[in-house]
């Protein structure tokens, strides 16, 4: 089994207002190497130990996916691409970001025609030199 660090730190507030940083704290966890063994470390106390790893593993892919949700949101994407979007995500698969010339493909579809002649013969210009 592989032991990992864990560090948090956190702040609280006094009556009068004032902060405080408490931490950070690191501590040592053996969470397993493989699902078994991850179980195994669920079922401390009295847990059922598959109940409480599917429990987290569900509250975990559902925090990911408003992730998706909100960059989904941030891009301006209606429901129904958003819903496509969700259904083409994969728990734990990271897919790469969009190019700068993918994103410029997109502010310029959104420019209007004077804008884009005018960036047109600005490039063109440029490109002449």
């Amino acid at each position: 089994m592989s032991v990992i660090e864990v560090s948090a730190k956190t702040t609280t507030k006094d009556e009068a207002g004032k902060t405080t940083d408490l931490g950070p704290v690191s501590v040592k966890v053996d969470l397993g190497d493989t699902l078994e063994q991850f179980v195994i470390y669920c079922s401390r106390g009295d847990a059922d130990g598959k109940k409480v790893a599917l429990s987290n593993g569900q509250a975990n892919v559902k925090i990911s996916i408003q992730d998706v949700i909100r960059a989904s949101l941030k891009n301006g994407d209606k429901p129904a691409e958003t819903q496509k979007k969700v259904d083409a995500w994969s728990p734990g698969v990271k897919k790469r970001g969009r190019t700068k010339a993918e994103k410029f493909r997109d502010e310029f579809d959104q420019m209007s025609s004077d804008d884009r002649k005018n960036l047109l013969a600005r490039l063109t210009a440029d490109n002449a030199e």
